[in-house]
């Protein structure tokens, strides 16, 4: 009879009207709780069939009517509790199928019915009936994923104990299945987009982020044992938060976060930790200071077991050894942000991606996404992302900068490693005993090593370059960090950068890790032979050294800003004016690119800031101030308008500012931080300019531009005289025997009244 029955129903299915009929007369049989189990399982069944006939629209329409009445969906939610398991099971799916009909409907409904969400939860702790209870997770999952209402009401009714109970009885981090990944995702729901769920979360203690470390501990990825990550970290009593906003776990996050940066996938999870550490640090500099010296311990990568067979992840070069035969690395996270972006990874882009689907597809807010940079072929966006998140940091603490220049003077001890250990290799290959080097000694190094290549090259061809211009590379990115830490660095690290590049080499403890050559680098300044470096790369075939020589400049801009003593020693040797000419029109003409111009008038910049006028180092009655009328602001103004032009000298650095999404200047800006400061730089070096020519002291035979028009017509008559008297010898005329003239003569003659001119009418205007 009840074959035939449920035979009937089948034919009755597509009818609407007959449908509503049938969930009507079946539900208020179930509401009068006195039909046998198979009864209760016929009934749900019919009801089941109803919403998921193959008719796309009758089930529709048949889930609708019972979305209409809350009463349906109320006793949906009392059958969960019926003491025959499959009834309850049974329930809980119709429950999840009405919801892929209409979630919100169904939402809605169990909002109206008393304890509506809480009759769901109650499943959740009962481990004894297992399947109602898994599947009463799924139904949660998708209840919670975007109704704020769901997410407080599991929020209060002490959901993430439970959750976080289930996820340990079923194995926890090291047996993470279906029902622990389904619960870690309730976790995501409830706290994304939802700062009041946040809140809640931060204000319940420390003691369930730990849990969730668990799961991104790097332990898990070799299967050892992680009950000792709190002593492992060592560095804050994470079961005492006195705070009670759940500020002594963050080093722990980010420690767990920033392993998959070191690790360099998978991409996903790549990007959320990118997103998370510049997310706390932004705006947060209390934050930022704890995680300067943050140390983030990164296990072995084996290839096949942690990582994909056909993936190469370097060994950490700016980490060191934790123990005596322990293969686990410790680094800083400001090492790690640094080496992320010099070296970049072997991997494509930087990082790599297991082969199988996305598994967290678009559940995850990333600020950096990396992954969608790589699809749309943006090769070195890891790279820039960690130098994004780098720059956040250094700028939320400048005391971080200042200890990465400081360490170049003064290296940090080695950590102990036992009696008779001689393996400490920060930064070595592991093969030799060595003196420890501090992260800002060994990007410097990085810079000095590309620079004594190019050096001790005898003779440039394509076959020489390529053979050392992985190590320009390396020096290019080390160059651009540095410049980075300089921006962010406080009046300190200026008086630090000043001791060192005013140094001889050797006194950096960096000369002995170099390779000897033929230039003798021991008894070179550090300045000089930056210098020296960036010359030569002018000398490159096809332009290959352009990219380092902007980095270099770049660099050397960020030193000597605010350094008088640093500019006069780069200014005194006549050898470094090379930067003069490469902003010349006739360096434009012989292909020098622009980017290159425009970051040689920045040096030329910071150089002229940097220098005083004659006035007032006079003035100042420190002797070693007075330059005996070489170099100050008023000549060396004088020296970039002869050569370059004042017109010509501000159009160059207006335009990265002007071209910023141009191809020609698409790497100038490589941060924000650094876009500021050249921003800062260019009106600088206009008002000082504006100054000069407005005669800021009150004597206007003092000011620059009548300095510069003086010399100008003092040459104009000497180069006069020397044209009239080479006439005179030759007993002709200028334009009847310009052959027997010094043409040299002649041109400088043109092109100083041509320039003096144009002075005049720019100081009119």
């Amino acid at each position: 009879e009840r074959l035939s029955s449920l035979e009937e129903l089948q034919h009755v299915l597509k009818k609407p009207n007959t449908a509503a009929k049938y969930i009507e007369k079946h539900s208020s049989f179930l509401s009068q709780q006195q039909a046998s189990v198979e009864e209760y399982q016929e009934a749900l069944d019919l009801i089941d069939r109803l919403i998921k006939t193959r008719e796309v629209g009758a089930a529709h329409g048949n889930a609708m009517i019972i979305l209409s009445e809350a009463s349906y969906v109320e006793l949906l939610l009392d059958l969960l509790d019926h003491e025959d398991l499959t009834v309850g099971v049974m329930a809980s799916q119709i429950m999840t199928e009405l919801h892929s009909h209409g979630g919100e409907a169904l939402e809605l409904q169990i909002q109206k019915c008393p304890d509506g969400m809480n009759k769901l939860l109650q499943r959740l702790p009962d481990s004894s009936r297992e399947e109602v209870r898994n599947q009463a997770i799924v139904l949660i999952q998708q209840l919670t994923s975007t109704n704020e209402e769901m997410k407080k009401t599991v929020v209060f009714n002490e959901g993430f104990d439970i959750l976080f109970g289930i996820i340990r009885s079923e194995g926890g981090a090291t047996d993470a299945g279906v029902v622990v990944q389904d619960c870690l995702q309730i976790y995501n729901n409830i706290l994304h987009d939802s700062e009041t769920c946040q809140r809640l979360f931060f204000g319940m203690g420390v003691h369930l982020i730990l849990k969730l470390t668990d799961f991104f501990d790097p332990s898990i990825l070799e299967f050892i044992s992680t009950s000792k990550i709190s002593s492992n970290n060592d560095r804050t009593d994470m079961d005492d938060d006195s705070s009670g906003d759940g500020s002594s776990a963050i080093p722990i996050i980010v420690s767990s976060a920033a392993f998959w940066i070191a690790r360099k996938g998978p991409l996903e999870l790549v990007n959320a930790a990118l997103s998370l550490l510049y997310r706390l640090m932004d705006g947060n500099p209390q934050i930022g200071q704890q995680l300067s010296n943050l140390i983030i311990k990164v296990t072995a990568a084996r290839q096949g077991i942690n990582i994909p067979e056909n993936v190469m992840v370097p060994q950490l070069r700016f980490g060191w050894k934790i123990a005596v035969g322990d293969e686990r690395r410790d680094i800083t996270l400001i090492s790690l942000l640094s080496e992320s972006y010099i070296f970049n990874g072997s991997c494509v882009g930087g990082c790599w991606n297991p082969e199988a689907a996305l598994f967290l597809k678009d559940s995850l807010n990333v600020d950096f996404d990396v992954l969608s940079a790589l699809l749309s072929g943006e090769p070195d966006c890891f790279a820039k992302s960690c130098l994004c998140v780098l720059e956040k940091l250094l700028s939320t603490d400048d005391t971080a900068s200042d200890m990465l220049i400081q360490f170049v003077l003064a290296p940090p001890p080695p950590p102990s490693l036992g009696d008779g250990d001689d393996s400490f290799d920060f930064g070595a290959s592991g093969t030799e005993a060595s003196q420890p080097l501090g992260t800002g000694t060994m990007m410097l190094k990085l810079v000095l090593e590309g620079g004594n290549k190019i050096l001790n090259c005898n003779q440039f061809s394509s076959v020489t370059v390529n053979a050392f211009r992985n190590d320009l590379e390396l020096a290019e990115r080390a160059a651009n960090v540095l410049a980075v830490v300089f921006t962010n660095s406080s009046l300190l690290a200026r008086d630090l950068s000043t001791t060192i590049s005013t140094s001889h080499i050797s006194s950096t403890l960096i000369l002995n890790r170099m390779k000897s050559g033929g230039v003798n680098s021991e008894n070179k300044l550090l300045l000089t032979f930056l210098m020296l470096s960036a010359e030569r790369t002018t000398r490159m075939p096809q332009g290959s050294g352009y990219s380092l020589l902007v980095a270099i400049l770049r660099l050397l801009s960020t030193m000597v800003c605010g350094c008088e003593r640093a500019t006069k020693l780069v200014l005194e040797d006549p050898a470094n004016l090379f930067v003069l000419v490469l902003a010349t029109a006739e360096s434009e003409s012989a292909g020098v690119p622009p980017i290159a111009q425009t970051v040689s008038c920045l040096f030329l910049g910071c150089c002229f800031l940097a220098l005083k006028d004659a006035a007032a180092e006079e003035a100042s009655g420190d002797p070693s101030n007075v330059s005996g009328g070489l170099i100050n602001k008023r000549m060396f103004i004088s020296m970039i308008d002869s050569r370059i032009g004042f017109s010509r000298f501000t159009d160059l650095l207006k335009k990265p500012l002007i071209s910023a999404n141009s191809s020609l200047y698409v790497d100038f800006f490589i941060s924000s931080g650094f876009r500021i400061f050249y921003e800062k730089q260019l009106e600088s070096i206009r008002n000082g300019i504006i100054e000069f020519y407005a005669g800021g002291s009150s004597n206007t035979a003092n000011s620059a531009q009548q300095q510069v028009i003086e010399m100008q017509q003092q040459k104009i008559a000497e180069l006069e005289k020397a044209v009239a008297l080479a006439i005179s010898e030759r007993g002709t005329q200028l334009q009847n025997a310009p052959s027997n003239i010094n043409g040299e003569h002649v041109v400088e003659l043109t092109r100083l009244k041509s320039s003096i001119e144009s002075s005049r009418r720019e100081t009119l205007n």
